[in-house]
């Protein structure tokens, strides 16, 4: 929660939970994906960092966009997760 914080000038108030842990031999790396309900807008990012961040509708999230190794199939897979579908509705009820 201090890191989205830290990165996007967001606070995060219902909790963040762990959506999934991937492991990237190639890379050397383990990623941690975390989800959170939201109704912030692009405009209520406040970048830290210097880091890019935009908001995308799940059709941008699968348009083709470049993403580090493995993100484009969490990000599928994602979307037709029941946590989506939970969080999207949380959002909409806020």
């Amino acid at each position: 929660m201090r890191e989205v914080r830290e990165e996007t000038g967001l606070r995060v108030t219902d909790g963040l939970r762990l959506y999934a842990r991937q492991e990237l031999p190639a890379e050397n790396r383990v990623k941690h994906y975390f989800c959170a309900p939201t109704r912030a807008r692009q405009r209520d990012i406040v970048l830290g960092e210097g880091a890019a961040l935009v908001f995308l509708s799940a059709d941008e999230v699968r348009d083709g966009r470049p993403y580090t190794p493995g993100t484009a199939q969490m990000l599928t897979d994602f979307l037709a997760s029941p946590q989506y579908a939970e969080l999207t509705a949380l959002a909409a009820t806020d």
